[in-house]
């Protein structure tokens, strides 16, 4: 094979690749199009009902699982508050958790959201802790009204931690450098590629000191406590659910049934509907999860390698957390 035809070769298959891709997009931006038109008619939250029949006294049920992070399920649960706060005829809401907790700026965001919706539209919020509800779980908790809990139920563990990686010394056994040019002495502090100095420890420390004290007065505000008397037991530590009662971080022993019965007596309401929502991904969001997908299964082993450990650099690293058990 001569020069030319090789050349000629090679422009041909640019030329596929490039056709190729542009008819992708096109049936992609077709796929979206067409599919929106038979979607755009649905909103993307929709009401279930879960019992009852009496739709001018409604009581919303939500869920707060597993850790509270940014991200799809969180930006759900603050849009589920928001229609909340806007619906007149919601009377009450029902809390379930179940979560170890996580960020501070989240947790506080979903507690000051209560707090909004209480003080504008004075329903009341009750919380129904399941197998596990600490940290942040019981950060948002302490907003509500009242709390439900089992002796089995593991809470508490009010306080934060902040958590980093320091791979300084795998790297200088590899002989890995890494070259930092930076504006300031604490531009890079936390960098996963050098130990922690005492400087560094006490600027987290304080970071650190600061989201603690807000905790503290987040659980004196909620459960009408001295802030003193909520130190001597804000250590850290979790407390099963007897324990939470005896230390008055929770009301009653129930169960999501118990708390249901317990709004209704309260509000005497009649046959109330019993709502929770929804959400429903758009088809562009599903096609790009489909692309996600397919992408990772064309990464080599390596690759997925390479890919944990950025994930394990950035992923709650260097910030303070209302977590139990850490990172």
């Amino acid at each position: 094979m001569n020069f030319k035809k090789l050349i000629a070769i090679i422009i041909a298959v640019i030329i596929l690749a490039v056709n190729l891709a542009i008819i992708k997009q096109n049936f992609r931006d077709f796929t979206v199009n067409k599919l929106n038109q038979f979607t755009k008619t649905k909103t993307d939250i929709t009401e279930n009902i879960i019992s009852g029949t009496n739709s001018s006294a409604k009581i919303a049920v939500l869920g707060i699982y597993n850790v509270i992070e940014l991200g799809d399920k969180h930006s759900q649960l603050m849009n589920s508050l928001e229609n909340i706060r806007n619906d007149e005829d919601i009377k009450g809401v029902i809390l379930n958790v179940e979560t170890p907790g996580g960020g501070v700026y989240e947790s506080a965001q979903i507690s000051d959201k209560i707090k909004q919706i209480k003080s504008e539209r004075n329903i009341p919020f009750y919380t129904v802790m399941g197998s596990l509800a600490a940290s942040g779980g019981y950060y948002v908790s302490a907003s509500t009204d009242k709390i439900y809990a089992m002796p089995e139920t593991m809470t508490g563990s009010i306080g934060v931690i902040m958590s980093s990686t320091n791979f300084s010394g795998l790297f200088e056994k590899y002989g890995v450098k890494t070259d930092v040019v930076k504006s300031g002495e604490f531009k890079d502090i936390g960098s996963s590629t050098k130990p922690m100095s005492d400087q560094d420890r006490e600027i987290f420390q304080k970071l650190i000191d600061n989201s603690y004290e807000r905790f503290v007065k987040v659980v004196s505000e909620g459960r009408n406590m001295p802030i003193e008397t909520v130190k001597t037991i804000a250590d850290g530590r979790v407390y099963d659910g007897q324990q939470a009662l005896e230390l008055g971080l929770v009301d009653k022993m129930g169960y999501y049934e118990d708390a249901l019965n317990d709004m209704i007596d309260a509000l005497a309401l009649d046959d109330p509907k019993i709502i929770e929502y929804e959400y429903t991904e758009n088809i562009d969001s599903l096609l790009s999860l489909l692309g996600v997908s397919y992408s990772n299964l064309m990464k080599s082993e390596m690759q997925k390698s390479i890919d944990a450990v950025k994930n394990l650099q950035t992923t709650n690293q260097n910030r303070p957390m209302y977590l139990y058990g850490g990172m």
